[in-house]
């Protein structure tokens, strides 16, 4: 009798740490479920959010957009993590012209910076080297 109502017990224990599992297990998938299901509406706000900045801004090039859409989700991973402000498209649009804006300047500036090179070694070259290079010219074209 002893060993039976000890069997009994284990097999209470058993069947409820398995009823645990199962409980576990269901709330894990309504969590996933959720998760899944606030990631998908996530992505369809972000799509209609950039289609807005798209018909805002219809010059904007691709690269720039992509850039934008990186730095929207990369604030709101910081925003899901650290909580604080609630980020904004505008803000990420923003911050991604900015930066198009300063590549393209510095790219500016280094191609002037090129050509005043240019300039001020082409001034400093001695008249031999002028007429050398002017006769490589010249050569070069007539044998095209």
């Amino acid at each position: 009798t002893e060993l039976l109502a000890r069997l009994k017990t284990e097999d209470e224990i058993a069947r409820t740490i398995l009823k645990q599992m199962e409980e576990e297990e269901k709330k894990r998938k309504k969590e996933d479920e959720s998760r899944r299901q606030k990631e998908e509406d996530e992505a369809a706000i972000l799509a209609a959010e950039m289609e807005d900045v798209r018909e805002a801004n219809p010059d904007l090039p691709e690269l720039v957009l992509e850039n934008i859409r990186s730095i929207f989700t990369e604030m709101k991973k910081e925003y899901r993590e650290h909580g604080g402000r609630y980020p904004s498209i505008d803000f990420a649009a923003s911050l991604a012209k900015d930066q198009y804006k300063d590549a393209e300047r510095k790219l500016k500036q280094e191609k002037e910076e090129e050509e005043r090179k240019l300039v001020q070694n082409r001034n400093a070259e001695t008249r031999a080297e002028r007429a050398a290079r002017f006769a490589a010219a010249f050569d070069k074209k007539r044998q095209k």
